[in-house]
């Protein structure tokens, strides 16, 4: 199967891939944390998520911790780096 690399639609995902918060637990945060859930089919190549996030799809879920962000690359891969230098 060969993969076909998507054009960037830029760092911010449409707003149909949001699907709402919910309090959710992280134990680096001493506690529950209002996060954004998004829906994974919605989001597209170059699309960045900031934690405290999580990713739903059809047959995985990505939870991405605060000090951390999911970036959809043009194969439609999540990537996931640090964004503060330290690690949780």
């Amino acid at each position: 199967m060969e993969l076909i690399p998507k054009a960037s639609a830029g760092e911010i995902p449409e707003p149909d891939a949001l699907q709402g918060t919910r309090p959710v637990f992280f134990v680096d945060s001493n506690g529950v944390v209002d996060t954004t859930i998004y829906k994974y089919g919605s989001l597209s190549a170059g699309n960045v998520v900031v934690g405290p996030a999580i990713i739903e799809a059809v047959d995985t879920t990505c939870v991405i911790n605060p000090g951390w962000k999911f970036t959809m690359d043009k194969y439609r891969h999540g990537i996931l780096t640090q964004v503060n230098g330290k690690a949780h």
